[in-house]
Formats: structure tokens, C-alpha cells, sequence
């Protein structure tokens, strides 16, 4: 029985181009560019029970100057950001990350700006909670899991506020 519509050999007008197995946006690297760090394992022991804590993320979205497949992703966490060491449990944390990301086709802006927001900004956040881990991870406690985030209503209060959209 002949299949209709398939082509065995070569690439016919209809025939979909190959899938690629790797996503459109890359992170090509990152670095920590601020990192400040207080742990509170004394004031934490004497507890009666955990303090809550609080986290906070920010990050900025910049387009490349002259290649428009290149982002950069400007991101802030703050965990416990000016609280006294009576307030919180165990960790005071501010990390600095920027992170370059490649769009590895070309894509239609909209597409773009989508996928760098939100698919970047989870990937980001990704290799923070990784940093924070690894860093609380090695004083002899638990180590200490950023809580992940719901970029959607990061970014849904990021926009909320005034004018903070694709620098240039």
C-alpha cells in the first residue's frame, strides 16, 4: 500500500523542514556580576520555629546593538533584602546575574520578545536558584532552594509598573 504525502528521499516543497532537538533561544553564558551573602546559622538555631522569608525578582531585557538574535538578561534576587537578622531565617542573599542569550534562527520580533521574557528569564532564574544552592549548600546545614517563580506574574507586575520594557 503507497503512502500519499510522504516523501522517502530529498526534501520536496511539502516535506517539513527536519525538528531540531534544541530549543530557538540558547543561553550562551552568564556571570554573577554582584553577589553579597550573610548567613544567620546562630541567630537560626535559637528559633522556636522558621521565619518566613521573602524573595524578590527583577530583571531588565536588552536588545544587542547590532545583531538582533543576541539578548541580554540583566536579573536582580534579593532573598531577605533589609531585614535586621532577627527578621529572617538563615540566609540574606542579593545576586547580580547577567545572562546572554542567542536566538539560533531567525524569528519575527513578536516571537522574540515572548520567548526572551518569559523562556529566559526562567532559564536565568534557573542557574540563581543553582548559585544559591550551591553557595548555602556549603555551610554544613541544608542548602538553601530559591522557590520558584511564576515568571508570568513577575512579568505581569513588571509591566504593570511604569515603562520598564525592552531597552535598547
Amino acid at each position: 500500500m503507497k503512502r500519499q504525502g510522504v516523501r522517502k528521499s530529498g526534501r520536496g516543497k511539502d516535506s517539513p523542514a527536519p525538528m531540531s532537538p534544541f530549543a530557538d533561544l540558547q543561553l550562551e553564558d552568564y556571570i554573577v556580576s554582584d553577589l553579597r551573602f550573610s548567613s544567620n546559622y546562630k541567630m537560626s538555631k535559637g528559633a522556636t520555629g522558621p521565619l518566613p522569608s521573602t524573595t524578590k525578582v527583577d530583571f531588565d531585557v536588552k536588545k544587542h546593538s547590532t545583531d538582533p538574535n543576541i539578548f541580554l538578561i540583566d536579573m536582580v534576587v534579593d532573598l531577605n533584602k533589609g531585614l535586621s537578622p532577627q527578621e529572617f531565617d538563615k540566609y540574606q542573599i542579593h545576586l547580580h546575574l547577567l545572562g546572554q542569550f542567542r536566538f539560533t534562527r531567525p524569528l519575527p520580533e513578536e516571537a522574540k520578545s515572548k520567548m526572551i521574557y518569559t523562556n529566559g528569564s526562567s532559564i536565568l532564574y534557573g542557574v540563581a536558584r543553582s548559585i544559591v544552592a550551591q553557595i548555602t549548600g556549603s555551610f554544613g546545614d541544608r542548602k538553601f532552594i530559591l522557590p520558584a517563580v511564576n515568571i508570568l506574574s513577575v512579568l505581569k507586575d513588571k509591566f504593570a509598573a511604569p515603562s520598564k520594557s525592552v531597552k535598547q
